[in-house]
């Protein structure tokens, strides 16, 4: 009988947060209600349209 593996595949590992390679105004968030957005350089959020 083998020995049981550390990774076992009932219980997947938590993804860490990775860094995405883009600059952060071209990632794309989501908002609670559903709606696009992007974080300009000054922090604003610049929602895209739907559709």
């Amino acid at each position: 009988m083998p020995a049981p593996s550390q990774n076992s595949s009932e219980e997947p590992e938590p993804e860490a947060p990775s860094q995405p390679a883009a600059s952060p105004s071209e990632v794309i968030h989501i908002g609670p209600r559903g709606g696009r957005y992007k974080v300009d350089s000054k922090g604003r959020k610049i929602y895209l349209k739907a559709g």
